[in-house]
């Protein structure tokens, strides 16, 4: 994956599953100032969820397992969500294709993480087999039916559905 570039050589988002991001120099090249309000200041600065929305990103790229598992995360779950969140909004009312396309980056953040769960001890030795795999598809055949079971119930779990 590769960054794509704005005219002045920026980065501004990597295609598809990158999702790595510069809401900061996307902030500065417009002049706006990364105004904060008092809730963020509390929890997380521009500056913190860019480095989060950043990392995340770059996770989801690099790293996206199998099934799942919120302990792989770089970050509490609530706390990327917070950084995602921030991030775009941010972003959300500049209406050029730089805005956009770093919005949907964003947004895809979002759904990504929204499906990492907790899993169930019980589970914790097959989720981690399952999860030295590449993907579902290289799970060996005798344990495909397993798998695609852990990943439905963990899928739903994350996204708030039993």
């Amino acid at each position: 994956m590769r960054p794509e570039y704005a005219p002045q050589g920026k980065p501004i988002v990597l295609e598809e599953r990158g999702n790595t991001m510069g809401l900061l120099d996307f902030l500065r090249k417009r002049d706006i100032g990364a105004s904060e309000n008092p809730e963020q200041k509390k929890d997380l600065s521009i500056r913190e969820a860019e480095i989060i929305s950043r990392e995340f990103g770059q996770f989801l790229a690099d790293k996206l397992p199998v099934i799942k598992d919120i302990q792989l995360l770089p970050y509490p779950k609530e706390r990327i969500m917070k950084a995602l969140n921030i991030s775009i909004q941010q972003i959300q009312n500049h209406a050029d294709p730089e805005a956009s396309q770093l919005l949907n980056a964003l947004e895809s953040c979002r759904v990504g993480l929204s499906s990492f769960a907790e899993i169930n001890p019980h589970d914790r030795e097959a989720v981690t087999y399952f999860n030295q795999f590449p993907n579902a598809k290289a799970v060996p055949e005798h344990r495909k039916g397993e798998c695609l079971h852990l990943i439905m119930k963990y899928m739903k779990r994350g996204m708030g559905t039993r």
